[in-house]
């Protein structure tokens, strides 16, 4: 049968229209009126914002722990918190190692191994592996594979499936011989249950098709994009009460990006793809819709030298809006280099940026596309590869009091002074960190050496009517608040002038006025 023709009249180009949020969203609405809730309000973007006089936006990257890498030769996937305290955390070993010693599974890698963690940086790595069953009459084996999506789901009627764990799937099928233990088209995406998150059993193969699982292209649009790339995050999202699976494609031909494969037998092979990011959903963990393109990389990122797109990304629900990380990849060209690049035609690393949505569906780079994890010094364990580990369930970072811990993979496999990747993979370094921001601190509105003003939208609120700011304002310097109405006018005791100034570092300051609170102007 012959599949459907997509229309690429507008292709490459129409993909711009992803990850950029003027594009999505063109129109003025400055004087539209909006309504919030009492959650914490993020200027991150231009979603409050009526109009900016003398301020810039500024991304503040996370700040590196001073204990990192927390844990060596680990390929960590989630990071669950305990209700009770500590954290747990799931992963593979990494190239016969685990955790600075040998690891049980030699070289294959392919057991899922579980780490221990009382406050999140000292991490006991388990030399037992987490076992696993085919149904409820096989004998236990250890779970091997490379995890997807890992739920904890405490309210399940069934307390045998009150953990849930999508994972490509090696028990059951082991790799052929001389196969890489992920890859391969014979590769299913299973979902395993459990009782308590250590012994697992196959519960049923996922709709979720790996790349070259069934159809392969014979023209370069034929089929495009096919099936799903070696990454893949899934989470379960409570606003929009479905099954997230944020998936990896290449899709192409797309002159502005050059993708450099290497063959076991031919050598380095070039193409014009990008690497994009899709975006699908299900109600059950079984049964996917079709991966729509959400994050693509545009002609702006074509501008920086060797970029080639977006290698994995996630999101994560944050107070008022959705928060995402996205792992961006390129082959960064070095001539000053003495070493032969891994990748024919500039040297590998991948760096962490931030993203941002307000429905959880339609995402856009925050902050000018700066980096938000970057990557560390050229002789550094994270000098180059970056992505990130999630948290189980909801995705994304942990927060911790007036903290947000963003835990993320760094890789090496370089030679000092070069600026991506120059051994073969089997040389690299796997190993864990962490990054930590001040809690809703991940982008502000700064002022230089002259005032600067934030007029938001028409708000309405509800609430008790008190106002918090979260706040810098460094020696000499202040910040008041005042309440205008629709015209434009503070209202009677809510002006500029009625405001106590705030100075200082506040993450949390009760804004106060002569004219008393805002209660009385809620609804």
């Amino acid at each position: 049968m012959t599949q459907p023709t997509a229309d690429w009249s507008a292709f490459p180009h129409g993909y711009s229209l992803l990850l950029n949020e003027k594009a999505q969203f063109p129109h003025d609405l400055a004087d539209w009126r909006l309504k919030i809730d009492t959650s914490r309000q993020l200027f991150v973007d231009t979603h409050l914002v009526a109009a900016v006089m003398g301020l810039e936006r500024r991304l503040h990257p996370a700040v590196k722990h001073g204990a990192n890498p927390l844990i060596r030769d680990f390929w960590a996937a989630y990071l669950h918190p305990e209700p009770e305290g500590g954290y747990l955390m799931l992963g593979n070993g990494w190239r016969g190692r685990l955790d600075g010693r040998e690891s049980p599974d030699g070289d294959a890698g392919a057991n899922v191994y579980l780490a221990r963690s009382a406050d999140g940086l000292e991490w006991e790595v388990k030399s037992e592996p987490l076992l696993a069953r085919s149904d409820s009459t096989a004998p236990w084996q250890p779970l091997q594979g490379q995890l997807h999506g890992l739920l904890h789901e405490p309210h399940d009627p069934d307390p045998e499936q009150q953990w849930k764990l999508i994972i490509r799937d090696r028990m059951r099928q082991p790799p052929p011989a001389g196969e890489a233990r992920f890859s391969g088209s014979n590769v299913h995406i299973a979902l395993y249950t459990s009782p308590d998150g250590r012994r697992w059993t196959w519960k049923r193969d996922t709709n979720l098709m790996r790349k070259r699982a069934s159809f392969r292209r014979d023209t370069p649009l034929d089929g495009y994009p096919e099936g799903i790339g070696d990454v893949l995050q899934v989470r379960w999202d409570p606003d929009l009460g479905r099954y997230i699976a944020h998936t990896k494609h290449t899709v192409g031909p797309d002159p502005r990006f050059r993708m450099v494969l290497h063959g076991r037998e031919t050598g380095p092979t070039g193409s014009w793809e990008a690497r994009v990011a899709g975006w699908s959903e299900s109600d059950d963990l079984v049964h996917w819709s079709p991966p729509r393109n959400y994050a693509y990389p545009d002609s702006e990122d074509a501008r920086q030298p060797g970029m080639y797109g977006i290698y994995e990304a996630s999101g994560f629900r944050y107070e008022s809006m959705w928060l995402g990380c996205l792992s961006m990849t390129a082959n960064v060209p070095d001539p000053s280099c003495a070493a032969v690049p891994r990748h024919a035609g500039g040297y590998k690393r991948n760096w962490i940026r931030l993203a941002g949505s307000r429905d959880g569906r339609h995402w856009y780079y925050l902050a000018d596309r700066s980096d938000f994890i970057p990557n560390g010094p050229d002789d550094g364990w994270d000098a180059h590869y970056l992505r990130m580990v999630e948290q189980a369930t909801l995705g994304g970072p942990v927060v911790r009091g007036d903290e947000v811990w963003f835990y993320y993979h760094g890789q090496y496999g370089g030679i000092p002074g070069c600026p991506g990747l120059t051994q073969p993979k089997d040389k690299w370094e796997s190993a864990i960190g962490v990054g930590i921001c001040p809690r809703d601190r991940f982008v502000s509105l700064a002022a230089g050496d002259e005032a600067g003003e934030v007029i938001t939208r028409p708000l309405a609120f509800t609430g008790e009517g008190a106002l918090l700011l979260n706040g810098v304002a460094t020696a000499g310097g202040s910040i008041r608040a005042a309440v205008l109405d629709e015209a434009g006018e503070p209202l009677p005791g809510l002006g500029y002038d009625d405001c106590e100034a705030l100075d200082g570092d506040r993450l949390r300051a009760a804004v106060a006025w002569s004219g008393g609170s805002l209660a009385r102007h809620r609804g």
